[in-house]
C-alpha cells in the first residue's frame, strides 16, 4: 500500500511532495545542505513588557478623497491626459490628491472625479484601469465608502474592490454592480494584516467608469498574535511555553491544554465500500438514475457532466465488477458521517492513462475531509504521474487527516485528459482525546513554566492583550518532551555470549527509539587494518544506474529503511540495485548529493586510516570528494581526499584513498564520512570498508548495527563474540512532518558475557567470576581454570578454589573444562 504525502494547491496545479527531515526541528543546512526552515531558538529567556492604559479606541478617517482637484474634463468626457501608468511607476501626482502614495493605470480626470477606462492589454484582451490608495497601516475595523457610476448612458458594470497586502496579494475582496447613476457602496472588513503596507484598490471590470468620494475610518482594535516558540523541555514532567513579544501588547495570555478521552466513546470501527451493489444500464457504464442502488449514506454526483460513470472491464477495478468513474469538473463521492473521527483512510484509484499533461494543467481528483467546524478540507490533489498505471491502493494517516474529521470527499477538481477510477474506500475510525485546559493565565512575560503529567500530550497557544484588545490565539504548539531531554540508558541483561537485552527508560512522547550498538575493541597487542565499518549496500533491490529510484525525500535513511544495518544516510537520494547513490545538486535549494556513513571515531593510530571505496559515476571523467564532517549539514569538511572516476566515460571504479594521522584529534572524533560529485552529478557507491590500525591499549568503538524499536527494551541478538558491546538510545517522534530527536542516553557498556558476577554451572562443577577494576576472581570446582586474551594467549591459569589474577583493562575469555565464559575488565 503507497502511503500518500503529499498536499497540492488547486489554483497552482502542481505537485509538493512534504520533505522529510532526519533530525529534530528541520535542521539548517550550509554549503552541503540548506534547509528551508531554521530550527527555532530554544533559550528559556523571558522579556517583560511595561502596563498600558486601558485607553478608548476612536475611529479614525485614514483617507478622504474627493477629487476636488480634478477639475480637467467632466464628468461625461473625461480628460484625454492619462495619469499614472509605466511610464510613471504608476504614481500618480501628489499635488491632485489629499495625500502621497496613489498609484494607478488608465485613470483620467473628470470634472471633480476620477474616471477608470478599460484598455486593450499587452497580453491580449481587455484589462481594466485602476486606482490605488497610499500604503498604510489598516488591522482593525475598517469601513471604505465611495460613490461610483458607469461612464456612458445605459452601461452596466461592475467595479471590483480588493484590500490588499502588496506583500502578500489580496487578502478581501469585493465586487459591486453599478449602473449609470450614482450610487454609495460600503466595503467594511477586518481582513487587513498587521503590517504597514495595506491598500484599497479599485478596478474597472467590463466597463469604463466613474469614481468618487472615497472614505476610509479605521478603528484599530485589533493586535497581531504573538509569535510562538518551541518549548524547552526542562525534563519529562516540566516544560517552559514560550513566545515572541509584540510592540502592542501589555499583557499575554497563556492557554494550556491537553488531551484526554472523553466521558463517553465510540468503539473502533471502520466502513468499507466497495461500490458493487450500484444498478447499471446495459451500456455497461452508465448508472440507472431510477434506480441507482448506491450504498447507504454515500452521496455520488457523477453523471451531471461526465459520459462514463462506471468501469465494468477487468484490469479496471479493484473488486469485481466494477469502479467508480471521475471524468468531469464537478464529480463527486462523498461518504456518510463516521461515528466517531476518521484514523485512517485508504481507497484504490487508477487513471486513464499515465501521459504527460505537458501544459501544466493536470487532471486533478482531490481527496478532502470534513469536520463542523472547518467544514470541507483538502489533503491532496492526485495527478495521475503519482499514481501507479494499473491502480493502486493508497493510504491517508490519522497526521495526515487531522483531527475531529467525520466524512471523505473525491471531487474531480480540475481536467485535462485523463479520467479516475475509485474503488473500495476503506475508512477507519475511532474516539480522539478531547482538549482539556490546564491553565489559562495572564502574564506580562513571555515564558512560563509549568509542571505536567506525562502521560498525556500537552499542547499551548498565546494572545497578546493591550487594555480590552485580545488578538486572535496563536497556532497550538504541541509540548513534544523530547528535543534537549536526555533518554536514561539502564544497564543490559540477560547477557550471553551472543546477545543480550538493551534497557532504557520510556519518554511518554516517544513513538520510537534509536538503539545505535557499538562494537568494542581493546586489543592486548597492535592489530593490523582492522575493519572499523564496511558495507556493501547488497540489500538495495531497487532502481538500477540507467533508471535510479527516487524515494522523494530531502534525507534519506537507509538503516530506517532496512537497507543497511548501520546508520547511512543519503542526501537527495538515488537508489540501484545494489548501490546507495545520490541525484545532480539541487541549485535552487542548495542541497548537494550525499552519501554518508553512521558516525564514527577514528583517532586510533593518531588518526590514520583506509577507505577501500568501489564508485559508479554517470558524468564522464567525475571526481569524487570522500569527506569528513561532523554532521552532514556541515558547511565546512575537517578533511578531503580526491578521488578520481572513470577518465574515459561512465562506469565503476575502485580505489583506496588514505588519510594521514593527524595531531589534531577532533579532526577524527565523532565524524562521518561522505562521499559528493566534484561536478554535482548523479553517482554511486557500491562498496566501501574503512580500516584502521588498532595499537596496544588503545580502544577501537566503532558502529555494530542500528534499530529503531518501540517499547523500554529490545533483545540484541547474533553478535560477533570476538567483540564486547556497548550501546546508547535516543528517542524520537514525527509529528506533523517533523521529526522530534532526543539528546542520546549515556553510553552502556555490556560487562558481561553470561555473567559477569555469579555462578555458572555445568554438571556439578561450578565456575563463579567476580570482576573487579583492573581484576577478577575466580573459584571454581574445576582442576583449573585458563584465562585468555582476544587474540588468544594465556595470561592467567587459576587452579582450584579462589583467586584473584590482576588484569589490564580489556576482554577476555575464560575456559573451565567445557564452560566458556566472556568477561569485559574495566
Amino acid at each position: 500500500m503507497k502511503n500518500i504525502h503529499m498536499i497540492i494547491s488547486a489554483t497552482l496545479c502542481s505537485l509538493m511532495l512534504l520533505p522529510s527531515v532526519s533530525y529534530a526541528q528541520k535542521t539548517p543546512m550550509g554549503k552541503f545542505a540548506r534547509a528551508a526552515m531554521k530550527a527555532m531558538p530554544r533559550t528559556s529567556e523571558c522579556h517583560s513588557l511595561p502596563n498600558r492604559a486601558d485607553d478608548e479606541i476612536p475611529t479614525k478617517t485614514v483617507v478622504d478623497q474627493h477629487f476636488d482637484k480634478w477639475t480637467a474634463g467632466t464628468n461625461a468626457e473625461p480628460d484625454t491626459k492619462m495619469l499614472g501608468g509605466g511610464s510613471v511607476n504608476y504614481v500618480l501626482p501628489a499635488d491632485l490628491m489629499g495625500t502621497k502614495g496613489w498609484t494607478g493605470n488608465e485613470v483620467y480626470q473628470a470634472g471633480q472625479a476620477c474616471a477608470l477606462r478599460m484598455y486593450e492589454s499587452e497580453y491580449g484582451g481587455l484589462a481594466g484601469g485602476f486606482i490605488s490608495t497610499p500604503e498604510m497601516e489598516l488591522s482593525g475595523d475598517v469601513v471604505l465608502k465611495f460613490r461610483a457610476r458607469c461612464l456612458k448612458a445605459g452601461d452596466e458594470g461592475v467595479i471590483r474592490v480588493a484590500l490588499c497586502d502588496n506583500n502578500e496579494g489580496p487578502v478581501d475582496d469585493r465586487d459591486f454592480d453599478i449602473s449609470d447613476q450614482w450610487q454609495e457602496f460600503t466595503f467594511a472588513t477586518d481582513q487587513a494584516t498587521f503590517n504597514p503596507n495595506n491598500i484599497f484598490q479599485f478596478s474597472a471590470e467590463e466597463v469604463d467608469l466613474l469614481l468618487d468620494d472615497i472614505v476610509v475610518t479605521r478603528k484599530a482594535n485589533k493586535i497581531p498574535a504573538p509569535q510562538v516558540l518551541q518549548p524547552v523541555n526542562n525534563s519529562s514532567t516540566s516544560f517552559t511555553a514560550r513566545w515572541s513579544p509584540t510592540t502592542t501588547a501589555s499583557s499575554y495570555l497563556l492557554n494550556v491544554y491537553r488531551k484526554e478521552m472523553p466521558e463517553h466513546s465510540v468503539e473502533p470501527g471502520s466502513l468499507s465500500e466497495n461500490f458493487d451493489g450500484i444498478n447499471i444500464n446495459a451500456d455497461g457504464k452508465t448508472i440507472n438514475q431510477d434506480n441507482p442502488g448506491y450504498p447507504e449514506g454515500w452521496t455520488i454526483n457523477l453523471s451531471a457532466q461526465g459520459s462514463q460513470d462506471v468501469y465494468t472491464s477487468e484490469g479496471n477495478y479493484s473488486s469485481a465488477p466494477l469502479s467508480l468513474c471521475l471524468d468531469a469538473v464537478g464529480d463527486e463521492i462523498i461518504s456518510p458521517e463516521t461515528p466517531a473521527p476518521i484514523t485512517s483512510l485508504s481507497f484504490w484509484v487508477k487513471p486513464s492513462n499515465m501521459e504527460n499533461e505537458t501544459d501544466y494543467t493536470y487532471s486533478l481528483v482531490q481527496v478532502a475531509v470534513y469536520n463542523e467546524k472547518d467544514g470541507w478540507i483538502p489533503i491532496a490533489n492526485m495527478p495521475n504521474y503519482y499514481m501507479q498505471a494499473e491502480g493502486g491502493q493508497y493510504s491517508f494517516t490519522s497526521e495526515q487527516i487531522g483531527e475531529g474529521m467525520t466524512r471523505v470527499k473525491f471531487f474531480f477538481i480540475q481536467k485535462n485528459s485523463v479520467d479516475f477510477a475509485i474503488d473500495d474506500v476503506k475508512i477507519d475510525y475511532a474516539t480522539q482525546r478531547v482538549p482539556v485546559t490546564q491553565l489559562d493565565k495572564e502574564l506580562t512575560d513571555t515564558c512560563y513554566t509549568m509542571d505536567i503529567d506525562p502521560n498525556y500530550e500537552y499542547f499551548y497557544n498565546v494572545r497578546a492583550k493591550n487594555g480590552s484588545v485580545v488578538s486572535k490565539p496563536s497556532p497550538d504548539m504541541w509540548v513534544d518532551g523530547i528535543l534537549g531531554v536526555k533518554v536514561e540508558a539502564k544497564e543490559a541483561t540477560n547477557v550471553t555470549e551472543t546477545s543480550f537485552t538493551a534497557n532504557w527508560t520510556e519518554l511518554n512522547n516517544a513513538d520510537r527509539y534509536k538503539l545505535n550498538i557499538m562494537k568494542v575493541l581493546q586489543p592486548k597487542e597492535d592489530m593490523q587494518n582492522v575493519v572499523v565499518l564496511s558495507e556493501n549496500f547488497n540489500k538495495i533491490d531497487q532502481g538500477t544506474t540507467d533508471n535510479p529510484y527516487n524515494p522523494y525525500t530531502y534525507v534519506f535513511n537507509l538503516a530506517e529503511n532496512g537497507y543497511t544495518t548501520t546508520e547511512w544516510l543519503l542526501q537527495l537520494p538515488y537508489l540501484a540495485d545494489g548501490m546507495a547513490g545520490a541525484q545532480q545538486t539541487n541549485v535552487w535549494m542548495g542541497l548537494a548529493g550525499l552519501v554518508t556513513s553512521p558516525h564514527l571515531d577514528l583517532t586510533c593510530d593518531g588518526g590514520a586510516f583506509d577507505v577501500d571505496v568501489k564508485a559508479y559515476n554517470t558524468f564522464a571523467s567525475d571526481t569524487l570528494f570522500v569527506m569528513l564532517l561532523k554532521n552532514y549539514t556541515d558547511n565546512v569538511a575537517t578533511d578531503h581526499r580526491i578521488m578520481p572516476l572513470t577518465l574515459n566515460g561512465t562506469g565503476m571504479t575502485s580505489a583506496t584513498i588514505h588519510f594521514d594521522a593527524t595531531d589534531n584529534k577532533n579532526l577524527r572524533e565523532n565524524v562521518i564520512l561522505a562521499f559528493m560529485s566534484m561536478y554535482g552529478q548523479p553517482f554511486f557507491i557500491d562498496e566501501v570498508t574503512i580500516r584502521q590500525n588498532v595499537r596496544k591499549g588503545e580502544t577501537l568503538i566503532a558502529p555494530y548495527s542500528v534499530m529503531y524499536p518501540k517499547g523500554s527494551g529490545f533483545n540484541v541478538t547474533d553478535l560477533d563474540p570476538q567483540y564486547t558491546y556497548a550501546y546508547d538510545v535516543t528517542a524520537m517522534r514525527t509529528k506533523d512532518y517533523t521529526n522530534y530527536v532526543s539528546e542520546t542516553s549515556d553510553r552502556v557498556y555490556v560487562n558481561g558475557i553470561e555473567t559477569a558476577v555469579g555462578s555458572v554451572s555445568t554438571g556439578s562443577n561450578a565456575l563463579d567470576i567476580r570482576v573487579a577494576h583492573g581484576s577478577i576472581s575466580l573459584s571454581t570446582d574445576y582442576d583449573s581454570a585458563d584465562v585468555y586474551d582476544m587474540q588468544g594467549k594465556t595470561v592467567a591459569t587459576v587452579p582450584a578454589g579462589r583467586h584473584a589474577v590482576s588484569l589490564a583493562p580489556g576482554v577476555y575469555i575464560v575456559k573451565a573444562g567445557e564452560k566458556t565464559v566472556k568477561v569485559v575488565v574495566p
